[in-house]
């Protein structure tokens, strides 16, 4: 069974969380430019959600909560 949550793109230097690299911001506000895909951990929900709201939408995940 796929997992639908959305999966975070984290900072391989700072291991924050991060929107997803766009071609005006390719790097982490650290200057880390190497990211990994990560669940985003329970004290960082809410940080994730406003993140990545818009791919939230786009795939419809609110039906699933």
């Amino acid at each position: 069974m796929e997992d639908m949550r959305v999966q975070a793109i984290r900072c391989c230097s700072c291991r924050r969380l991060r929107p997803l690299p766009s071609e005006h911001m390719p790097w982490c506000l650290c200057g880390g430019a190497k990211f990994e895909s990560s669940f985003p951990l329970p004290d960082e929900e809410e940080w994730a959600i406003q993140i990545y709201e818009k791919d939230l939408k786009e795939r419809e995940l609110w039906k699933y909560t």
